[in-house]
């Protein structure tokens, strides 16, 4: 089953904003996270008085956003292409997020690229397209099933 039209429409326009809102994201000059760090680091620290355990970290929470952040790739490129080309999600996921890291690397003194932003947000663009691709596919299925 592919896409249709409406969905490709929503799917582009949603993948414009969510274009701009990435480049904006991740290609500040200074780490997106350095305004909050001691937010998240006094809350990290209250959880683990509270019993939580030793995986909850910074560099947790920084992985689990950066999983959320590729999320609506995923979803999006379902939209656009459907859902039986789900598998663009993660391959996309993985290309752009290794620009990305590439391009903080070259170009941005204050950012610093990892293998593990890369991972996350691979794994962010897999859930999305994943998602989407359960939702969608019983939709277009039903749309354009013999009455």
């Amino acid at each position: 089953m592919t896409s249709t039209p409406a969905l490709r429409r929503t799917g582009a326009a949603i993948g414009l904003v969510y274009a701009a809102l990435l480049a904006v994201i991740a290609f500040q000059p200074t780490p997106v996270g350095q305004g909050v760090y001691p937010f998240i680091i006094r809350s990290v620290t209250r959880l683990r008085n509270l019993g939580a355990p030793d995986w909850v970290s910074y560099t947790s929470v920084e992985f689990t956003a950066n999983i959320l952040l590729f999320v609506p790739l995923g979803a999006i490129l379902v939209l656009f292409v459907g859902p039986r080309r789900w598998w663009w999600g993660p391959v996309a996921g993985f290309v752009i997020s290794g620009c990305i890291e590439l391009g903080q690397l070259l170009f941005l003194s204050h950012r610093v690229a990892t293998i593990n932003d890369v991972v996350a947000n691979t794994a962010g663009a897999l859930l999305g397209a994943a998602l989407t691709a359960i939702l969608v596919l019983p939709v277009t299925r039903r749309r354009h099933a013999p009455a």
